[in-house]
């Protein structure tokens, strides 16, 4: 019979993490691969990341053009350009429907006086498969810039501010 109270516990234990984390915003085993990238990538950005709190996100999505792969994936010198125009095609010759997953996150957040603000963010993730799998922290765009060309967006103000 202990055993059994035990496993019992157990399974309360981990309902009432799993609540709590929901609760909090920390982890929601619902949210897509996307909506935890977006978050995380948002979340660097942000004053006070621990006081984030989403306050909704509505998704969606649409067929993506060869011209706009190609503005996505920042394709700026020729080879890039040769190189993206062939995925797109090879893609596209499988089947696969390329596509823009774009997901709008309303939030609330500090700003710089601690204030608790309101925000709202496009993130969008390019995929040449149709798939949402493969999004990360990496390649997702907040308001067009994924987290790399953001930092070095920050840097480059630093320089000449």
């Amino acid at each position: 019979m202990d055993i059994w109270k035990w496993g019992i516990l157990g399974v309360v234990a981990a309902a009432v993490a799993t609540a709590v984390s929901m609760q909090t915003g920390f982890f929601n085993p619902f949210d897509s691969r996307m909506t935890r990238a977006c978050e995380a990538t948002l979340k660097k950005r942000l004053r006070s990341p621990s006081m984030y709190k989403r306050v909704e996100i509505s998704d969606s999505k649409e067929p993506m053009s060869l011209d706009t792969y190609l503005k996505m994936e920042s394709a700026s010198d020729q080879s890039a350009v040769n190189l993206y125009t062939q995925m797109y095609k090879d893609a596209v010759a499988r089947g696969d429907q390329p596509t823009v997953f774009t997901s709008f996150i309303t939030y609330d957040a500090p700003n710089a006086y601690g204030t608790p603000v309101r925000g709202i963010v496009a993130c969008a993730y390019s995929s040449s498969d149709g798939s949402k799998s493969s999004a990360s922290e990496f390649n997702v765009q907040i308001d067009g810039l994924t987290h790399i060309r953001w930092l070095a967006d920050q840097v480059r103000k630093l320089r000449s501010g």
